[in-house]
């Protein structure tokens, strides 16, 4: 009861100075006046402002009104400041710009800024109540973190005269549901808009060539974004968590990167329309979202980085990988449930950790392009019911591939295998190949001239004999291997590969 007691006084005192000297004020000021012009200004609830003020007269508002909502300085000019350090500790600051942290109050729900102003410094109003404002047409910059936390600013617009966007200027503002940036900005800064929740509509100018780190960060109630046809970067973690439904790339041109976990976890990503000129895809860059359905990979893509498909909805019931790939990175395409078709570039060096893990529809695989059988990180293919995938290979990597950890699980064959030619005398094969056996002597005949033979056995095993060439023509001496069934690949000068199955009538 005491403790209540105590309270309650306390509360009247409070209101006994509050009330008293509640009021709407109206002064006009010189630079560093304003303390003199307002007097005893504890219980002010608006104050309108003419002349002039200075960087000390906002700590003046900051640290002896903590009643004021509403503050207009509209008919005012800020004047610059040199003399003593103010509570940002800063001993100067130029004409026409709202100092740093000049207005952090949580309490200022209505705010009219001078019309002559140029800048808005570095986290000029972060954090304050503000629920609109109004940016004068000649502010040129709004600086880093400028607006950050206004919890209750519902809308902004960036006026055509900024040239600057600072950093996280709007950053936090969670009630932010519309946001129009006129200016002809270069980029989206870092964080720009990044926490704001119930962010729903945004457009940003067709200048913008980059999307910065976090730009869009979080805001979950944003589920269309129109790209600028001159995008050429989108940066990490940019739309990552956001509610985008559509990523339509198809008009950026200019597009080259999009930057690590970019659009990691957008549940309500379901389409990417990749712009053929897309050569980066990120670390994580579309990691878990659920209900993206992918078809191909970008053209000039080499590297998948880790994660960056990892478990996406669905697609195409076939993948093929995009030629240019030299390598997939971790995890990079594990739990997807819906390819049954893989299909390998020739590039490919490397498949890391789980890179294709839990594939359960997964029932061949194409690997016919790569030079040499791919180098595999743990795992790869975890889940995978390998026996029963079929996996296609070149006829001379065949025995690589079945003494290869991780590949020889696979169902191993080739399509060279496929077909039987039973023949006593010649055959012909592709590219105008044929081939003669003279006893144990084989023959062999092409276009052009003759680099390397080998022979193989129906698994796929080679073998080298001593080769004599000339030129268009070549003779092996087969009297030491009585196979009856023989694979002949032969490599001509322009690069070409012939195959042929040969059968010696045992």
């Amino acid at each position: 009861m005491k403790h209540i007691s105590h309270t309650f006084l306390s509360f009247l005192i409070f209101m006994a100075c509050v009330v008293p000297g509640a009021s709407a004020l109206t002064v006009a000021t010189e630079p560093g006046g304003l303390a003199d012009a307002v007097g005893d200004a504890f219980g002010a609830f608006e104050l309108t402002v003419t002349g002039a003020v200075d960087a000390s007269d906002f700590d003046f508002i900051s640290e002896k009104m903590p009643a004021l909502r509403s503050l207009d300085l509209g008919g005012a000019v800020i004047s610059a400041y040199d003399g003593a350090p103010t509570l940002t500790g800063r001993t100067s600051s130029p004409a026409n710009v709202l100092p740093d942290c000049a207005l952090m109050l949580p309490q200022l729900k209505q705010l009219a800024l001078p019309a002559d102003l140029e800048a808005i410094g570095d986290g000029a109003l972060g954090g304050s109540g503000i629920t609109d404002v109004v940016i004068p047409a000649g502010v040129k910059s709004i600086g880093v973190s400028a607006f950050a936390e206004c919890k209750s600013l519902k809308a902004i617009s960036v006026p055509e005269s900024v040239g600057t966007l600072g950093a996280g200027a709007f950053k936090g503002c969670t009630a932010l549901s519309t946001a129009v940036i006129q200016a002809a900005v270069p980029e989206v800064p870092d964080e720009l808009f990044m926490g704001c929740v119930g962010l729903a509509e945004v457009q940003v100018p067709p200048t913008v060539k980059a999307i910065g780190n976090d730009a869009f960060n979080g805001c979950l109630s944003m589920s269309a974004f129109v790209f600028p046809t001159s995008l050429v970067s989108i940066g990490d973690r940019a739309f990552y968590g956001s509610g985008i439904a559509t990523a339509d790339f198809g008009v950026c041109s200019n597009l080259k990167s999009i930057g690590g976990w970019a659009f990691a976890d957008c549940n309500s990503l379901a389409t990417v329309d990749f712009n053929p000129s897309v050569s980066s895809i990120g670390t994580g860059a579309f990691f878990n979202d659920a209900s993206l359905m992918m078809d191909v990979l970008p053209a000039q893509v080499t590297k998948v980085r880790d994660f960056a498909f990892r478990g996406i909805g669905g697609g195409n019931k076939e993948l093929a990988v995009a030629e240019a790939v030299d390598s997939i990175g971790a995890y990079a395409f594990a739990n997807w449930s819906h390819v049954q078709k893989l299909v390998l570039p020739e590039s490919l060096e490397y498949i890391g950790d789980g890179a294709m893990a839990n594939w359960t529809a997964l029932d061949s695989i194409v690997a016919e392009a790569p030079v040499k059988v791919p180098a595999l990180g743990a795992d790869v293919w975890r889940g995978v019911a390998q026996k029963d995938v079929k996996l296609v290979v070149p006829l001379a990597l065949m025995g690589d591939y079945e003494a290869a950890p991780q590949w020889k699980e696979f169902d191993v064959t080739s399509k060279d295998l496929s077909t039987r030619i039973d023949i006593t005398d010649a055959a012909v094969a592709t590219d105008g190949v044929t081939a003669r056996f003279s006893g144990m002597m084989l023959d062999i005949d092409a276009p052009v001239d003759i680099v390397d033979v080998t022979l193989f056995d129906i698994r796929g095993r080679g073998y080298r004999f001593q080769v004599q060439t000339d030129g268009e023509h070549a003779s092996v001496d087969t009297s030491a291997w009585n196979a009856p069934v023989m694979i002949v690949r032969v490599l001509l000068s322009d690069g070409t590969v012939a195959a042929l199955k040969l059968s010696r009538g045992h």
